[in-house]
């Protein structure tokens, strides 16, 4: 009777492993095989991080193996499992691989075939037909599209994160990780509000009613294999404890009752929902009980170090300590965390009525303000999309004002960006002054905290939110509605949504939402984010999500004049690996033009991210259909320094002045953020750009989802000319005091997940 040798390979992340019932059935060309039970003997089958092996003996002949089933049944409690991938070995010697990267739930199962990706043309065989059908009707069931607002792109529908498909939602480490990084960061920030708190409130990070031995973060930890109970602090029944054996990194403790068992992963779900709640109580009666301090201002810039110091780096620290300059102000239009709104003047704007006269001491070429335009020497960012947008009006107790300005910029002769004139609102008027270096010190100083506070509210909804997120949640959806896991733009795509899904139904469950953390911290907050996100949504090309084409579109692709662009520089270079890898693997499969257009799942793949992403709008310019190789590579290529607040406030609590030499030092330190909104702010800014321990960067495909040796060796390059970027970036950054690796893409993570 013929055998074959199955091998099992079960996830290393948290809870992957299972006791229940494994069963395994081959469907072959000749036949179907009985289901078989993987079990041996006095073994624990399908550990955390397993590869077993097993012997499966056949009645008869089954011919090619098409297909293998996979059923899970309960043991003793539903304990999921997450299957990396079976490899079968033949009775005739041969290796056939069946990628999965999956969680089978319940009393589950699955049906896989073999890893070889395969356009719907190239399957001629009705079960393989049939298969690739019903996978497809499976997955739009649960991947629906909803309107979470108005005008917004559409989103999963899915009002809370455990509703998500298992598959997408946050593994363990990753949900926990979200949850501590913020709880961390913002009780580090309360120390500095309150100073003078006893130690005993805050030994743990936690503020007032949760104690432990050892300050830990906020009180999780896990060993390498295992969760485990200890001896140390208690809450609500839950004892805590350091593991000091097996240490993980960030010294997080993970609760358990007292006896050292194991802890299934819904418990964890549980513990981890009721401690997020636990820590919002905290926060609501730590702040409650000092709304005095936490709604008053800080006393001066220097105040602000109180909270800064705890998260600092040496980038922010310079930021820090040069914030005020002009050469730092417009150093980060170019390569701060927004530099994608500055562009080249070429036409003064008639609503913008500066003058010769007004800068001719910040001109250092001796020539007219229009001759300075006309060489291409001056730049300019406007932010008229935040003309008339409704500020934050969610807290009584305090107003919360915005401004919409201009911000005029010159490239001077050592080819550096300096601001020479700034309007804080879009309509010019006696009550609307431009602002120039000549005035009072604070009097500029303020107008450029209000273009910077512009600049992190489009950064963080516009930049952000919608360009990043939103957007990719879209071709998320659509990838796992129309392409089956066989398709190679699945396999191509699928590292590249890791948790995005997530991550976004975490930002409408918690941050963006009504009494989210905008409305908390943010000026845009109460509506105002989702007006932005409307407003923005009516500009939003495919040609801007084009790096190249974008550049260009600004005026900012010479690197000769604009030589300190650095954005530009390695965006580039990075565009251009993946373009070349996308290329290489689109050629593997698409012989031709023909071939693409004839792929039925490829054009609703591209018809779903129009029609419900971009809202089938024409003038987004997104195509409808691929029709050329080319066309689809560059379709599948489109695919921290907010720390310091006076550099970017994240609301301003007076409205930008109507005068000019009137400004304080304490008019300022009045118009930036309270205590308590300093450190909501920097608390989510923190949480919100941690890399997770074991965080996925550009080029780096764990899951073999691919097995094919040319896509392999494509792979091979596409890492290569990924290290030579790296090596690029590093070289350029050496001996810099700002050096500038936020494009390098050992630094890129694989997916927007944070």
């Amino acid at each position: 009777m013929p055998s074959y040798t199955v091998t099992v390979a079960t996830g290393s992340q948290w809870f992957a492993g299972t006791d229940d019932y494994i069963y395994l059935s081959l469907v072959g060309s000749a036949g179907c095989s009985e289901k078989h039970l993987l079990d041996k003997p006095f073994y624990n089958d399908f550990e955390r991080g397993a590869v077993d092996s097993y012997d499966v003996t056949v009645d008869e002949e089954l011919g090619d193996i098409q297909l293998i089933k996979i059923e899970k049944r309960k043991y003793w409690i539903h304990d999921d499992w997450y299957l990396k991938y079976v490899t079968l070995k033949t009775p005739y010697g041969d290796y056939i691989e069946f990628p999965c990267y999956r969680w089978i739930t319940g009393e589950g199962e699955i049906i896989l075939r073999d890893g070889r990706a395969k356009l719907a043309r190239d399957d001629q065989i009705h079960i393989l037909k049939q298969h690739r059908r019903k996978e497809l009707e499976t997955r739009q069931k649960q991947y629906r599209w909803m309107e979470w607002n108005p005008g917004f792109p559409l989103s999963i529908d899915a009002k809370y994160h455990k509703d998500l498909p298992r598959d997408i939602q946050f593994d363990s480490e990753k949900g926990v990780d979200f949850v501590l990084n913020y709880s961390k960061a913002k009780a580090s920030q309360q120390k500095g509000i309150w100073p003078g708190l006893a130690a005993e409130q805050t030994d743990t990070e936690m503020g007032q009613g949760f104690r432990g031995r050892e300050s830990t973060g906020c009180g999780w930890a896990c060993s390498q294999n295992q969760m485990r109970l200890g001896e140390g602090s208690s809450w609500n029944g839950i004892t805590f404890s350091l593991h000091t054996e097996t240490p993980h990194p960030y010294h997080r403790c993970l609760p358990r009752k007292a006896a050292p068992e194991i802890l299934p992963r819904a418990a964890v779900d549980h513990y981890e929902s009721e401690f997020v709640m636990f820590s919002e109580r905290m926060e609501n009666l730590f702040i409650n009980s000092f709304m005095h301090m936490f709604q008053s201002s800080w006393n001066d810039f220097a105040d602000f170090e109180k909270i800064f110091v705890k998260i600092s780096n040496t980038i922010s620290e310079r930021v820090m300590n040069h914030w005020q300059e002009d050469l730092m102000f417009g150093y980060q239009f170019l390569n701060g965390c927004n530099p994608v709104l500055i562009q080249r003047c070429t036409k003064l704007p008639e609503k913008l009525p500066v003058t010769t006269e007004m800068v001719e001491c910040s001109l250092e070429r001796q020539l007219t303000l229009e001759q300075e335009v006309e060489q291409g020497n001056i730049f300019i960012v406007d932010f008229e999309l935040l003309d008339g947008i409704d500020a934050n009006k969610t807290d009584p107790c305090t107003l919360q004002f915005l401004a919409a300005p201009i911000c005029l910029l010159y490239k001077n002769l050592a080819n550096k960006m300096v601001p020479i004139a700034i309007q804080l609102n879009q309509v010019p008027g006696d009550e609307n002054p431009i602002f120039l270096p000549s005035d009072a010190k604070y009097d500029w100083l303020l107008a450029k905290i209000w273009v910077r506070s512009s600049d992190f509210h489009v950064h963080q909804t516009i930049t952000h939110l919608l360009r990043t997120h939103l957007v990719s949640e879209v071709f998320g959806i659509a990838m796992y509605r129309q392409l089956p896991a066989v398709h190679p733009i699945f396999k191509l795509l699928v590292a590249h949504v890791r948790f995005t899904i997530a991550i976004n139904t975490k930002a409408r469950e918690q941050l963006i939402c009504e009494y989210g953390l905008f409305d908390k911290a943010n000026a845009t907050g109460g509506g105002g984010h989702v007006q932005m996100v409307q407003r923005a949504m009516q500009d939003l090309t495919y040609a801007s999500l084009c790096f190249p084409e974008a550049i260009k579109a600004r005026g900012m692709d010479s690197t000769e004049d604009i030589p300190y662009y650095f954005y530009r520089d390695d965006g580039l270079l990075v565009w251009e690996a993946i373009k070349t890898f996308t290329a290489d693997v689109v050629g593997i499969y698409y012989e031709s033009d023909q071939v693409v257009v004839e792929d039925q799942e490829l054009q609703d793949f591209v018809k779903d991210i129009y029609v419900y992403g971009m809202r089938g709008k024409k003038t987004s310019g997104f195509p409808k259909s691929i029709k050329t190789k080319e066309k689809l590579s560059e379709y599948l290529t489109v695919y921290d320094w907010c720390s310091w607040i006076p550099n970017a406030p994240p609301t301003m609590r007076a409205p930008p002045p109507t005068a000019k030499g009137v400004v304080t030092i304490e008019q300022i330190v009045d118009t930036l953020p309270d205590r308590g909104r300093s450190c909501w702010h920097l608390g989510a800014v923190w949480a919100l750009s941690q890399f997770q321990e074991n965080e996925l960067f550009l080029g780096m495909y764990p899951e073999e989802h691919f097995i094919e040796k040319p896509v392999r060796e494509a792979m091979a390059r596409f890492r290569k000319n990924l290290d030579a970027v790296v090596s690029v970036i590093a070289e350029r950054n050496k001996n810099k005091k700002l050096p500038y690796y936020y494009l390098s893409p050992d630094r890129i993570p694989n997916s927007v997940a944070i």
